[in-house]
């Protein structure tokens, strides 16, 4: 009896195990722009334009290298530039239909002075927020994900949501959240008509509902991949749909360090 319970659950390990593959590869056909970073910045898949719309692949040389990442290499700039690399919404990022965008990051030098960390204007250390995506500025609107920094806002640490410029929509603040130097963060954040979602690690950190609806058409051109100072950035991905917290678990699950 006791060797059929394990066969049982033998059993039902695999398939689960194989359910779990299977729902990784459907999700890839929803991609639709996507930089690995395996040794170089170029977009390795699109379904809209991959010309930079701002910056120069050659920006990337001094200051940043090639290291371990979650998956294969990942890029880590000691930069205090932080290069923006400018792509065009169309067809790779929609804002009107339900979307995702992912990333992981690993912070190296946000909180001390290391020899690595950047050196700013004024010799201090990185202690500006750390946007993680951005759709490039517009006096109609704009989104900027970001790590709120306590020494720069006289905030608690957290993870910051804002929507400068658009009529009757706020930003928004998660709990406090410490972030961890030399550790990976694997960043989510969805949206569906009224309704933004931010995940950490596959728990959902910040949730906004507006009272209004975004529109693309009031956003700029552009999006922005931004390889920040004192920071390892991987696996930048866009998905054509909201992905759901089950995906999104499997996701990180699937690359986890």
């Amino acid at each position: 009896m006791k060797s059929l319970q394990l066969a049982v659950m033998s059993a039902a390990v695999l398939t689960a195990g194989s359910l779990f593959a299977q729902d990784l590869k459907a999700l890839e056909e929803h991609v639709t722009f996507q930089i690995s970073f395996e040794g170089s910045v170029e977009v390795d898949r699109a379904e809209g334009e991959i010309k930079l719309q701002q910056g120069k692949h050659e920006d990337v040389q001094s200051g940043y290298s090639y290291v371990e990442g979650v998956k294969g290499k990942a890029l880590y700039n000691t930069d205090p530039r932080g290069h923006v690399r400018r792509y065009l919404m169309k067809d790779n990022i929609n804002f009107d239909l339900p979307g995702t965008v992912s990333l992981w990051v690993k912070p190296v030098a946000w909180k001390k002075l290391t020899p690595d960390s950047p050196k700013q204007k004024n010799g201090r250390y990185n202690t500006i927020t750390t946007p993680f995506f951005m759709t490039g500025w517009c006096r109609t609107g704009y989104i900027v994900l970001e790590r709120a920094c306590p020494e720069f806002l006289n905030r608690p640490e957290q993870v910051r949501l804002l929507f400068p410029a658009f009529k009757n929509i706020r930003s928004y603040y998660s709990k406090e959240f410490k972030w961890e130097d030399n550790k990976w963060y694997h960043i989510v954040m969805t949206w569906s008509g009224y309704n933004y979602t931010v995940y950490i690690n596959g728990e959902v950190v910040l949730a906004a509902a507006h009272k209004e609806k975004l529109k693309q058409s009031d956003m700029h051109k552009n999006f922005e991949v931004r390889p920040n100072p004192g920071m390892t950035l991987d696996e930048f991905t866009i998905y054509n749909k909201a992905l759901t917290p089950a995906e999104i678990k499997a996701l990180y699950n699937s690359m986890k360090k």
